[in-house]
């Protein structure tokens, strides 16, 4: 699912590691009210942290160049669907950090479940986050 509370809760991560790359693969989703609870290990003190988050998501379907910014060092080694799920590897490599994407989303008309997990190396040092999400359809968004 294309939800920006995932983006907002990555945050440098992401921006760190981005996709130029138009994405051949999607998911299609249901537009309309979404609630996403996603839970993730902070990369700085190794701590979990739940929030959860709503927002109108208006897309139709979800590809693996959803997750990323315009950059141009990375480059999506998996990008596929399968059924209802998408599952997607990406590596970058920005300003002498190494980082690594990987994970999956799985969806339907009125609920999804995800997961990623990102390696950033910098000088040696390798800082793990996973995330783990779900999300379910309230209904249509009020405008």
């Amino acid at each position: 699912m294309k939800h920006t509370s995932i983006i907002k809760t990555l945050g440098l991560s992401i921006a760190a590691c981005g996709l130029a790359v138009a994405s051949a693969a999607e998911l299609p989703i249901n537009p309309g009210l979404w609630e996403t609870t996603t839970t993730g290990t902070n990369p700085m003190t190794g701590k979990n942290e739940t929030k959860t988050e709503t927002e109108c998501v208006k897309e139709r379907s979800i590809s693996t160049a959803e997750f990323m910014q315009d950059e141009k060092s990375c480059k999506a080694t998996k990008d596929e669907v399968s059924g209802n799920t998408l599952s997607f590897a990406i590596q970058c490599t920005v300003q002498g950090v190494a980082t690594e994407m990987s994970g999956s989303i799985t969806a339907d008309d009125n609920s999804s479940t995800g997961n990623m997990n990102i390696a950033m190396t910098m000088g040696g040092q390798t800082r793990n986050m996973d995330m783990k999400w779900t999300a379910k359809r309230l209904g249509s968004c009020d405008e």
